[in-house]
């Protein structure tokens, strides 16, 4: 995109000393951009210290700013937390523990709006399956063999509503349109795997999904398309529906292709893995649950995991427009 170095050339002059021609003069230039003919922009440059108008362009047209919000939920994250805050999560327990390793009571793993647990994007954060390890570990370390309950993600510090009420239908079942929960996993999204098909018109079978999550099943009406026409598929549901449609086109081709989807019940998920990761050691649970609301009791607590630095986040939000981020923030 030929905008780019333009936009970016009109961000550096903040770096140059603040003469407003100048700043006027790349705003004309970006306006008359060829690649923006067709377009709506509103500029509007202005000194925060002085309240100062330094540059504009139709400064009172109304625009959707999408994703560019962004900025402003990532600078204002950076601004009230510092760069080198992290998010924490918490696996705790209640109840009576005995001299045998007998927990009467339930396994917490508590969240506090982390959206890197478990991600297998973000450079630096504890990947699903090694960070079930780590908190198996932290379990056993405690002398914990039996759990005479549940293992619970408490994802109460948000309450239950993940997404707002005006979120289009179809985007909350991808992986664009996952919610944020105090406790999220794995970004909140799945990977759902077909298997191509060589006719058009042919329904390319689901042949997987990761992380694989108890109860999730899917009405597949995906058909197959003209070969290089890409994604065009899109997954259908709410938070907490574990019943899903899939519709639209992949192309045609003889490999397995792959989509995003939202994850239902993130803190459900979380315990599910937790309480499967230890029932590999001999640690039984009796059910996994997800906690939504209420006050905490007295708990103790076995372990913190952190979150890669704040700044690592942002970077990323921005430079890869990853919504649930700046949900989180």
């Amino acid at each position: 995109m030929r905008q780019y170095p333009l936009i970016l050339l009109f961000l550096s002059l903040a770096g140059i000393a603040p003469a407003q021609n100048a700043y006027q003069a790349a705003a004309n230039r970006l306006a008359a951009e060829p690649s923006l003919k067709n377009g709506s922009l509103s500029i509007s440059v202005v000194d925060v210290e002085s309240g100062k108008l330094l540059a504009s362009y139709e400064p009172e047209r109304s625009l959707s700013p999408a994703s560019n919000l962004k900025v402003l939920t990532t600078a204002s994250a950076l601004a009230l937390l510092g760069p080198d805050y992290r998010f924490q999560t918490q696996l705790e327990y209640d109840g009576a523990l005995s001299a045998e390793g007998q927990l009467s009571g339930n396994l917490y793993l508590t969240g506090y709006g982390d959206p890197t647990l478990g991600s297998p994007l973000l450079e630096g954060a504890t990947p699903l399956e090694p960070l079930m390890e780590r908190l198996r570990m932290a379990v056993q370390q405690a002398g914990i063999r039996r759990i005479d309950g549940a293992v619970s993600g408490d994802a109460s510090a948000f309450g239950s509503n993940s997404s707002e009420g005006s979120w289009q239908w179809e985007d909350m079942g991808n992986y664009y349109g996952a919610g944020a929960w105090a406790l999220n996993l794995h970004e909140n999204l799945h990977y759902l795997h077909f298997q191509q098909q060589g006719q058009l018109g042919a329904i390319p079978p689901i042949v997987g999904a990761e992380p694989e999550i108890p109860g999730l099943q899917f009405v597949n009406e995906v058909v197959s398309a003209a070969r290089g026409t890409g994604d065009n598929a899109y997954i259908f549901g709410a938070p907490y529906q574990f019943n899903r449609y899939v519709r639209g086109t992949i192309p045609v081709g003889t490999g397995i292709f792959t989509i995003k989807g939202s994850i239902p019940d993130p803190p459900l998920l979380a315990a599910q893995r937790l309480r499967q990761s230890l029932a590999k050691v001999g640690i039984i649970a009796s059910a996994a649950s997800s906690r939504l609301d209420g006050q905490p009791g007295e708990r103790r607590q076995l372990y913190t995991h952190y979150s890669p630095p704040l700044s690592l986040i942002v970077k990323r939000a921005n430079m890869e427009s990853v919504n649930l981020y700046c949900e989180a923030m």
